[in-house]
């Protein structure tokens, strides 16, 4: 009876008799403990029952290593990819939770380590918060432009799903392109006459020659014509007889033609200052009407007053201005010793010109020639065609012959420029030239290396 009570007893708790219904040994998996309170190797004392409490008895719930046991301390089924009991989440198992459950607009919902949800990639899109994987929110850009995006010029905004619109974002031409100053024709028209002579001719041919061999010419032509004609023959009152000219126009990168012409020709005879004129003129007119995009003036050299022909300064002045009228020739002077000011300033500015007065020495004259080619050619160009359509988006920049490179802002216009240095357009609605400003300009003319770049596509610089 007393087994029976045992056996009934050890089988409630744990079923600890066996399947033959006998006697479960002491010491044995579901035996009693011996009397010392120990059991065979492998099993424990528990209850006065002997028990295996191996990490592979998976039906022990009291088993401290029980993986499904979620009171026990040593619980370790977080990381299971399985989300359970009070879990929020395990792994890749999210319980059919994302961002937007959570109250967010968008976001990556993830899982961390400790089984709890990680919001740190959720995101409330249009707070003006940048925040998880938001590039922008609203108005708030971060410290990103179109710049930092590879653009050149623009206005960086935010789309409503918080990522960049680089729609008004845009480039440049990838490099600027060279731009050359306007070319420059000079038709050169020198008195010859008998007063010429001497010390004064000399003089007066050495400054022409030094003039035509000046550094930095390459962008200039000249022609040459003297009167009376080199021609003895010739009728010195018609315009025939000076163009063709006795030089045609010859670059001066290699003035040779126009130096050696000098070394022949002897002053003789009277001072046809209308003849002259008025051939020579002709000649100019034309050479513009043929190359439009080359600025074309004509200077005279004279030691004298008008002696033959047509005298009457009036009239000789309507020739320069009809020139200028007709196509934007101009007329400059250079009065030799000897010469009536008065009168040569008459005609120049008629013509739209200035008149220069000299010495007897050479070096007067080359100064009087140089600034008055320096006055129409190197600070001006044509407004090219690719800029068609683009005359708001032309940036211009000059590079010294150091290397350094300078943004020139545009001008308004001439009155615009004042001190600072820029550019402007010759007419602001239809341009046809470029302009420099005076004292760009300057800066220009003193660097024989300098050279002018322009972009399009990027809005003008601006003051």
């Amino acid at each position: 009876m007393k087994n029976f009570i045992l056996c009934i007893w050890a089988f409630t708790l744990f079923m600890g008799c066996d399947d033959g219904g006998g006697t479960i040994p002491a010491g044995s998996e579901k035996g009693p403990c011996y009397s010392n309170g120990t059991c065979n190797p492998g099993l424990v004392c528990l209850s006065d029952l002997c028990v295996d409490m191996s990490v592979n008895n998976t039906n022990n719930t009291s088993n401290v290593n029980n993986t499904s046991n979620t009171g026990n301390t040593n619980n370790t089924s977080c990381g299971n990819d399985v989300a359970q009991d009070d879990e929020e989440c395990d792994g890749t198992d999210l319980a059919e939770e994302d961002c937007t459950t959570l109250g967010y607009t968008s976001g990556a919902l993830s899982c961390t380590s400790d089984c709890s949800f990680d919001i740190s990639q959720c995101t409330t899109c249009g707070d003006n918060i940048i925040q998880g994987d938001e590039e922008c929110d609203g108005t708030e850009l971060g410290s990103a432009s179109c710049i930092s995006q590879g653009f050149h010029f623009g206005d960086l905004q935010c789309d409503a799903q918080c990522r960049f619109d680089l729609s008004g974002c845009g480039l440049c031409t990838e490099e600027p392109a060279t731009i050359l100053p306007i070319p420059l024709d000079i038709v050169v028209v020198m008195d010859r006459s008998g007063s010429m002579g001497g010390t004064l001719w000399s003089e007066m041919t050495s400054g022409l020659e030094e003039f035509f061999q000046m550094p930095g010419s390459e962008p200039i032509s000249a022609a040459l014509t003297f009167f009376p004609p080199v021609d003895e023959s010739a009728d010195s009152c018609v315009a025939s007889s000076y163009y063709p000219y006795d030089v045609p126009f010859t670059s001066l990168d290699d003035a040779t033609p126009l130096i050696q012409i000098l070394d022949t020709v002897i002053p003789t005879g009277i001072t046809p200052t209308y003849g002259a004129l008025f051939g020579t003129l002709q000649g100019a007119t034309a050479r513009k009407d043929t190359f439009p995009d080359r600025t074309v003036i004509l200077v005279l050299l004279t030691d004298g007053d008008p002696t033959d022909c047509d005298t009457n300064i009036s009239s000789i002045a309507s020739l320069a201005a009809s020139a200028y009228n007709y196509n934007g020739v101009k007329t400059y002077t250079v009065a030799l010793p000897g010469s009536s000011t008065s009168t040569l300033q008459q005609i120049a500015q008629a013509g739209g010109g200035t008149c220069t007065t000299v010495t007897s020495s050479g070096d007067t004259l080359t100064t009087a020639l140089t600034d008055i080619a320096r006055t129409n050619t190197g600070c001006s160009f044509l407004t090219p065609p690719e800029a068609s359509g683009t005359l708001d988006t032309l940036n211009l920049s000059i590079e010294y012959g150091i290397g350094a490179v300078v943004d020139l802002p545009r001008r308004d216009s001439l009155n615009d420029c004042s001190t600072a240095d820029g550019w402007y357009f010759d007419d602001p609605v239809t341009p046809g030239e470029i302009l420099l400003c005076p004292s760009t300009c300057e800066e220009y003319r003193a660097d024989p290396d300098a050279v002018f770049g322009m972009t399009t596509g990027c809005p003008s610089l601006t003051p």
